[in-house]
């Protein structure tokens, strides 16, 4: 299946080495602004850097989007009146307009759209936690590093939204109430942020997002239920399950590539015309409740 890429950063890059090593896919091609970085991936990979976007879209079936969050609307847009398969990297867009017009074009549109929400890919936290009983409360910390690519994007676009869109898959309920505190500001967005998620059913979720330069990556769940609670570190795949002062822990494999499950999924949901686990509607969703925690923090 031919398959363009929108934007070669590291991100990008990254999409590059993980599709050119599934057989299901060939790369086209690629489209980015930066004609030095385009030139430098270009001659590395041995890949088309393509002058248009249109030009791209045209010499596709499915299209990657890596770009800038900002530009992601209107790569989707156009490539919803050309009719493709598109794989998005999270988070979908970062308006509400852009949010309700994704939701509008795509109520009934027929190829796949999915949406690079990797951490349900993450075999410590793949089954879920909706099959325990009687949750109490979650609460969640994701730390990164704060650099050029993220820098103009909001902290719970960039971060906290893996772990919304964690909560809010698993609690399946009603949010009745947010509240939401940012500090730390750089560039008039806050680095630091803290909001606790109030749903109808009586769950508790506290998520913690914290970016700064060259803070180290941490991204890690705790599910409290009576007498018990689950420890999950998404980035090292462990799960401890702490009962009566006793620990049992689950390590998974540590080498799963989780961004090429997500493509192997991409390329079936297209060859099978089957939805995936993150469409736009649910996209969007984690979109909406970090739009509403900007709101409160600004």
């Amino acid at each position: 299946m031919n398959i363009g890429i929108f934007g070669v950063g590291s991100f990008g890059e990254k999409h590059i080495k993980v599709i050119q090593d599934i057989n299901q896919f060939n790369i086209i091609g690629f489209y980015d602004p930066d004609k030095k970085k385009s030139t430098e991936i270009s001659n590395k990979y041995q890949l088309t850097s393509f002058e248009s976007p249109i030009e791209l879209i045209n010499h596709c079936n499915a299209i990657d989007v890596v770009s800038n969050t900002s530009s992601h609307y209107k790569i989707i847009e156009k490539c919803i009146e050309l009719n493709k398969n598109i794989f998005i990297e999270k988070p979908i867009c970062s308006s509400q307009t852009e949010l309700n017009n994704i939701i509008n074009k795509t109520q009934n549109y027929q190829p796949i759209i999915q949406v690079g929400h990797i951490e349900r890919y993450n075999p410590a936290i793949k089954d879920g936690f909706s099959h325990f009983n009687n949750i109490q409360s979650i609460s969640s910390k994701r730390t990164g590093s704060l650099n050029k690519r993220n820098q103009n994007t909001s902290i719970t676009l960039d971060l906290m939204i893996h772990d919304i869109d964690l909560v809010i898959s698993n609690v399946k309920s009603k949010i009745i109430n947010i509240n939401a505190l940012g500090k730390n500001k750089i560039n008039n967005l806050c680095n630091h942020v803290t909001c606790e998620i109030i749903f109808e059913n009586g769950i508790v979720a506290k998520l913690t997002a914290v970016r700064d330069n060259n803070m180290e990556n941490e991204r890690k769940f705790t599910i409290n239920l009576p007498e018990q609670k689950i420890e999950i570190d998404l980035l090292h795949k462990e799960k401890n399950h702490i009962y009566n002062d006793k620990i049992k822990t689950h390590i998974y494999k540590k080498n799963t590539n989780l961004l090429e499950l997500e493509f192997l999924e991409f390329y079936n949901c297209i060859k099978n015309n089957k939805q995936p686990i993150v469409g736009p509607n649910e996209a969007c969703a984690a979109v909406n409740i970090a739009l509403e925690i900007d709101k409160l923090i600004n």
